[in-house]
């Protein structure tokens, strides 16, 4: 029964739609869209809002509308386009910026979600919704500059670090090779030692040498 009465309806307003010229129509069209948006009915919000633009497209609410239609469905590029088509037809539309500072801060474009809330506010100056946008907006982009800050110096400390690694391991002598190190280094002091020890070896055999001969003078003269 109540499905009949739905389709009564909506045929009743079919045919008054008929009967109305575009403008008209298109407004009838927009508080369908409206009602429908009120009761989060985002999709068939737009396919109303997209009926009304078909017939007065030069109307920047209907973009507006749409546009804050598609961001409720997370549809933020399509939302981004509405917004942008509706400030190029009324560049002095506050809500309009509004709406591109909304779908860039989806996308995550702050500078120029920052850049559509300050041309409202340029229109607008105590635009409360602006203002309370913009807020919300240097406080993000604060946050970026200290994450990016806290990026930096943390790849600065791997960096140090890993040049000291680096350092340390290519100056480390392994330990097979520091047991063979020790072996050569010892056995070159004790060559050095023999090189000392022969020219004294030398110098006793001389002087025994010469002991021996003065002795066997001392002898022949004596006789």
């Amino acid at each position: 029964m109540e499905q009949k009465v739905s389709q009564k309806v909506e045929e009743t307003v079919q045919k008054e739609l008929e009967s109305l010229n575009d403008v008209d129509r298109s407004s009838r069209l927009k508080e369908q869209g409206n009602e429908a948006f009120k009761k989060n009915k985002f999709q068939a919000a737009i396919t109303a809002y997209s009926e009304a633009i078909a017939l007065t497209p030069e109307d920047a609410i209907l973009y507006s509308n749409r546009s804050v239609a598609f961001w409720n469905l997370k549809d933020f590029q399509k939302a981004l386009q509405d917004a942008t088509e509706a400030v190029r037809l009324n560049p002095e539309f506050v809500r309009g910026h509004l709406r591109q500072g909304k779908a860039y801060d989806s996308l995550g474009d702050l500078v120029q979600a920052k850049l559509a809330y300050e041309r409202a506010l340029a229109i607008e100056p105590d635009n409360k919704v602006a203002i309370q946008d913009m807020k919300i907006i240097y406080e993000k982009i604060q946050q970026q500059k200290e994450l990016a800050q806290a990026t930096q110096k943390n790849i600065a400390k791997e960096a140090v670090a890993e040049a000291a690694q680096t350092a340390t391991s290519a100056g480390a002598i392994p330990a097979n090779k520091r047991r063979g190190h020790a072996k050569k280094t010892t056995t070159t002091t004790a060559s050095t030692k023999d090189v000392a020890i022969k020219p004294f070896s030398f110098f006793t055999a001389g002087l025994w040498g010469l002991g021996t001969v003065a002795m066997a003078l001392f002898n022949i003269w004596k006789r």
